[in-house]
């Protein structure tokens, strides 16, 4: 949706479908587990530049 945009806006890509695994995982050890412990996972993600932070051109 962001490149529709006007100016196209700068978005990060994240991999969704590991996000996933991790939501089902953790919703599967908590019905089992009662798990509380608050975990964390970083997932790489890729930066998207569009025209929204592109430095303007001089005419």
């Amino acid at each position: 949706m962001a490149t529709y945009s006007k100016p196209m806006l700068t978005t990060i890509r994240i991999p969704r479908q590991e996000i996933g695994k991790y939501a089902v995982k953790v919703l599967v050890d908590k019905i089992e587990n009662g798990g509380t412990m608050p975990i964390r996972v970083n997932l790489p993600f890729e930066l998207v530049i569009r025209e929204s932070c592109k430095m303007p051109t001089l005419k």
